[in-house]
């Protein structure tokens, strides 16, 4: 089956074809595997509201067994200096619209909205679905937010179950409204 999906960003009117993503997903793999000495495991933060650059870093963290971390740009400085030691991050991406929340770190903040630069990673075998790949951290309503601990079998069989409770098919149209 011949995929003709597309990415829309509709804050910036602007879609990237499969082929299109699938490179901006490389470049931001490559990026990473330049930038973090040891990438397998290493924590990577992203904050920033939902955008094509997230999603193609998260993947990107995936791809080469990083583990991704989606900071909540509602959190003060101190929550989500809070956050970051406690995930031990190598670093965070940031759009720059944020970057007063972090200018405290000591951790390299590169920007997420000036894109990725490297020449794009090819996409190798699956990762094994035991694979730590995120840390999505709760609102710490009841004390400190903690750290959840996923793995690639948990967002796939997430995704598989929406895929079959929403019927979502190759001609589906999704939006993501919500925060990543």
């Amino acid at each position: 089956m011949t995929m003709t999906a597309t990415v829309h960003d509709f804050r910036h009117q602007r879609s990237w074809s499969p082929a299109e993503f699938e490179a901006m997903v490389g470049s931001a793999a490559a990026t990473l595997l330049a930038t973090v000495h040891e990438p397998r495991g290493a924590r990577v933060a992203g904050l920033s509201r939902n955008g094509i650059e997230l999603l193609a870093l998260m993947l990107a963290c995936f791809r080469i067994g990083a583990v991704f971390v989606p900071l909540n740009w509602r959190l003060n400085r101190r929550e989500l200096a809070l956050v970051l030691a406690d995930c031990q991050a190598s670093l965070v991406f940031v759009q720059e619209e944020f970057r007063p929340l972090v200018a405290d770190a000591v951790l390299p903040c590169p920007s997420l909205d000036s894109g990725f630069a490297a020449t794009p990673l090819a996409a190798g075998p699956a990762a094994a679905d035991s694979q730590l790949a995120m840390l999505l951290y709760t609102s710490g309503t009841t004390g400190r937010s903690k750290g959840v601990m996923l793995t690639l079998g948990n967002l796939r069989a997430a995704s598989e179950n929406f895929r079959c409770v929403a019927d979502v098919r190759a001609e589906s149209g999704l939006l993501c409204d919500a925060p990543m």
